[in-house]
């Protein structure tokens, strides 16, 4: 099993992939939407709230302390940890 470190690591790579800043320098455009079709279909699959921490920490942040209104810190970390499996396991299933 990976480590979260490794989870976020990879949740960061895919949101770059899917916030288009690879777009300038990626040779295989149709791949790239392929990819962004994928991760919209992992997220749909998610429960709303999962979604919500997922598109909010990862795919299009807007404010890095966004959640400080609805949650705790260690309630946060608890929840953006689910996610992140969740988002993970839809992804790969």
């Amino acid at each position: 099993m990976e480590s979260m470190s490794q989870l976020h690591a990879k949740a960061n790579y895919l949101a770059q992939l899917y916030r288009r800043d690879y777009l300038r320098t990626c040779k295989d455009i149709e791949r790239l939407y392929e990819l962004h079709e994928i991760i919209n279909q992992a997220l749909l699959k998610l429960k709303r709230e999962e979604c919500i921490l997922m598109m909010n920490e990862y795919f299009l942040p807007a404010d890095q302390n966004w959640w400080c209104i609805n949650y705790e810190k260690e309630m946060f970390d608890k929840k953006k940890n689910m996610a992140l499996h969740a988002f993970f396991r839809c992804l790969t299933a």
